[in-house]
């Protein structure tokens, strides 16, 4: 006798993170006050922010891990530098972005794209870091989009996932949080990061 049971088909589930087609869809504030508003919402998340130094420059950082010292090769965070750029290095692995150009690679390489936009910051259910950006944005480096698509994923395995607003969209992997700073603010002189956890089910 045939076993119906084995024969089911399962339904398939529901993209999970469909609710923020809206969060994404609005226009977002400039870039240099994009960085430092959301900065500031994930240090209040996570709970912690230092200073330091990133090469050069003065920053911020959040530890992801248990290093505190951002120059150490151990070190897992997101930075925010004194001139504005915000990213995450871990492992060697760097992503940065700065008023509308990111570099995705390592701290000693990274390739650079033009016309980048941030989009929204968020967590997945793997605690990793969350970077959402502009569509097509691997048109925006010069190099193969093989290539570029390798340092996403060494990128992906260090803790911080690349992706553009469609691949979120249809991701079968869940945001838990995701930071965004709409144009359209309350008090337009006080802008804020608006912070949008996902719906329970």
């Amino acid at each position: 006798m045939t076993d119906l049971a084995s024969k089911r088909v399962e339904a398939p589930r529901p993209l999970p993170n469909l609710w923020l087609s809206e969060i994404l869809g609005r226009p977002a504030l400039r870039q240099d006050w994009f960085a430092n508003l959301v900065y500031s919402k994930i240090a209040e998340r996570v709970g912690n922010s230092n200073e330091g130094k990133f090469g050069p420059c003065a920053c911020w950082f959040i530890t992801l891990s248990e290093s505190e010292d951002i120059a150490a090769p151990e070190f897992k965070g997101v930075f925010l530098t004194e001139k504005g750029s915000l990213g995450f290095v871990n492992e060697g692995q760097i992503a940065r972005f700065h008023n509308g150009v990111a570099f995705l690679g390592t701290r000693e390489s990274a390739f650079e794209g033009i016309d980048v936009n941030l989009v929204g910051v968020g967590l997945d259910a793997q605690e990793r870091v969350v970077f959402i950006l502009g569509d097509n944005y691997q048109a925006q480096f010069d190099v193969p989009e093989t290539a570029l698509m390798e340092v996403v994923r060494r990128l992906g395995a260090a803790g911080a996932v690349i992706m553009g607003v469609r691949e979120t969209l249809t991701s079968r992997e869940p945001l838990e949080v995701v930071w965004s700073v709409p144009a359209e603010q309350s008090d337009p002189d006080n802008p804020d990061a608006l912070e949008s956890t996902r719906p329970t089910a």
